[in-house]
This record gives structure tokens, sequence and C-alpha cells, in this order.
């Protein structure tokens, strides 16, 4: 799990359809890309 040095964003996922997305959080500091379930 990688954490960020400022704030907190929860992502709101109810609406979308379960399955294999992949994350890209983009910051001053650069680019993370994770892979993630929503189940």
């Amino acid at each position: 799990m990688k954490r960020f040095k400022k704030g907190l964003t929860v992502l709101e996922v109810s609406d979308i359809p379960a399955g294999p997305y992949v994350l890209r959080v983009k910051t001053s500091e650069g680019v993370f890309t994770e892979k993630v379930v929503v189940e």
C-alpha cells in the first residue's frame, strides 16, 4: 500500500461494476499506478 504525504481521497465505487481496474494517481511527486479489484 502506498501512502501519500498530504490528504486522503476516498473513491466511491458502488456505482461501477465489479471487476479489475487500474487506478492511476498523479501527484506533484509522480504517478502511482496500482491494479485494484472492486467486489
